[in-house]
């Protein structure tokens, strides 16, 4: 009888402690965005569509997290565009259940949440770009190319084209068209390309001041012009340009929007040049991920178009959930160490390199075709 208790207790330990390890793990991962931003546009970009990125990826993940046990639980954090709102949230999620986080929309943001959060929550920015923020601290990371990849291949693309004498116009209270506008001009001086700058603060882009810089740039028959600002500052300053019979090429970055955006779109129909900008992602792009994504997010979401803020916010979690399968801890600080030690995760454009919290490897090029009155896929290769 004796040793039939015995038997007993070891057998409802070992059943215990089974049960413990088949237990699923629910991981809470905070989604920052500004889902309710004043701006319809940025709202629906950044909060409508990295929503439907986010939950892709998990749709897709599915029988990987089911066979780590992990359940994720999202924990969306909405946010204002502003500094202030950007220290509030970030101090929130410090204080939340929130074990890991993805979100920021802009490089002015995650480099101040950034601070914040490093060595308190594992923080992946799918759509910052300058490149500070990965070096930001262990805790803070990119699955987005920043703009040292985005440079290198822009500028290879004027090498390409024999440019010889270029004018970069950007703005400078604006952290992310700094960032960019020195990794360009670091690859120009690689490359030997002349170049000249003018700054504008965003408030002084008025047509008057725009038309003096214009004038110069004619007089200095400069037969390129490289815009490394967002859509609207970006518009302004094209089309004012464009409005003073300027016919240089323009060329810019990323935050020139999902597909060239309407604005730009618009400009350009009445511009003599050609137009190019450097991105992360799009449609046309031929591999077995990016196809697999454009066939799943046309099935689930016939109304609207797949664009790069769900592409992106798609890769982020892929990056993140890549992560919690490789941990065997779900605290912040095992989380934060899982995400560095990747070397590789898939994205949309397939098997990406990951070294020290940033992405690697080549963006796309898209052209501006006035046929049909929208940027395509660049598909000539480069050096």
């Amino acid at each position: 009888m004796k040793f039939f208790n015995i038997i007993s207790i070891f057998f409802v330990a070992f059943v215990n402690t089974t049960l413990a390890t088949l237990k699923t793990s629910e991981i809470e991962v905070a989604l920052v965005s500004v889902f309710n931003e004043s701006s319809v546009e940025a709202s629906k970009m950044f909060g409508n569509y990295f929503m439907k990125g986010i939950q892709l990826s998990i749709d897709e993940n599915k029988a990987t997290l089911e066979k780590a046990r992990i359940k994720i639980k999202l924990n969306k954090m909405n946010y204002k565009d502003s500094a202030q709102d950007v220290i509030r949230v970030s101090n929130e999620l410090i204080k939340s259940s929130s074990v890991a986080a993805i979100g920021f929309t802009y490089s002015s943001h995650a480099l101040i949440g950034g601070q914040i959060l490093n060595n308190n929550v594992p923080f992946i920015t799918p759509y910052a770009t300058a490149n500070r923020i990965s070096e930001i601290g262990n805790y803070i990371n990119q699955s987005c190319i920043n703009n040292l990849e985005i440079a290198n291949l822009l500028i290879k693309l004027l090498k390409k084209q024999k440019k010889k004498k270029v004018h970069i116009v950007f703005v400078s209270d604006c952290s992310y068209c700094v960032d960019f506008k020195n990794n360009i001009i670091s690859f120009l001086k690689k490359f030997g390309i002349n170049y000249t700058t003018s700054d504008f603060l965003s408030r002084d882009l008025t047509e008057d001041k725009l038309k003096k810089v214009a004038k110069t740039i004619l007089a200095q028959k400069i037969d390129s012009i490289i815009v490394p600002n967002h859509e609207v500052d970006s518009g302004k300053i094209i089309g004012a340009f464009i409005k003073n019979s300027i016919k240089a090429d323009f060329y810019g970055g990323d935050s020139w929007s999902d597909l060239g955006g309407r604005t730009l779109q618009l400009l350009l129909k009445k511009h003599s040049g050609r137009s190019y900008f450097v991105t992360h992602w799009h449609p046309d792009v031929s591999n077995i991920q990016s196809n697999r994504f454009v066939k799943i997010f046309k099935k689930r979401h016939a109304e609207e178009p797949p664009i790069s803020s769900a592409v992106l916010a798609y890769n982020a979690m892929n990056l993140l959930i890549k992560s919690l399968t490789n941990c065997k801890i779900y605290s912040r600080a095992s989380i934060a160490k899982c995400i560095r030690d990747n070397k590789y995760y898939y994205s949309a454009l397939g098997k990406v390199r990951f070294e020290s919290g940033r992405t690697l490897g080549a963006g796309v090029i898209l052209e501006y075709s006035k046929k049909d009155s929208k940027f395509n896929l660049f598909k000539e290769s480069l050096p």
